[in-house]
């Protein structure tokens, strides 16, 4: 069903940028959140690659890539946190109706707070259990309990 051009103010939902300069956070933080498991991925080559004998490499790395996905999910909501709290530090977010324009300087905050939160909500949502999700909601600021299943 189609919805009438009069009817379409824009999008209402955060997927929307004010500026393109603001997907530099977002870049930042997939990056310094990929630096950890790179890490722990050269770590266990360091420890159990043999040429010898590769199995215990093979047998062990479905387990690896489990934790390497929650480390990223941590790692990027600690990171998010951290660049959250300097943004927050610099323009204290406010409630209320603010324009949808980017001359607005609220307007504007609340996109690159969006920006910033993209990379580590994607993330944990594509996890098949909701822990993930929750424990970003939480470290975000959402009221909610581990118990839920938010999809």
């Amino acid at each position: 069903m189609s919805v009438p051009n009069t009817m379409r103010v824009g999008p209402f939902c955060p997927t929307i940028l004010v500026k393109k300069r603001y997907l530099i956070f977002y870049f930042f933080l997939i990056w310094i959140s990929l630096i950890p498991v790179l890490l722990e991925f050269w770590i266990y080559w360091q420890l159990l690659w043999s040429y010898s004998r590769p199995v215990h490499f093979y047998t062990f790395l479905p387990l690896l890539f489990f934790g390497m996905y929650v480390s990223i999910v941590f790692f990027s909501v600690f990171f998010t946190k951290i660049l959250l709290i300097i943004v927050n530090a610099i323009h204290k977010p406010r409630e209320g109706v603010f324009l949808r324009h980017p001359s607005d300087k609220d307007y504007r905050y609340w996109s690159l707070r969006n920006t910033i939160k993209r990379w580590p909500v994607w993330l944990a949502h594509k996890f098949p259990f909701p822990f993930l999700d929750n424990i970003c909601f939480k470290a975000f600021g959402v009221k909610t309990k581990f118990s839920n299943s938010l999809f």
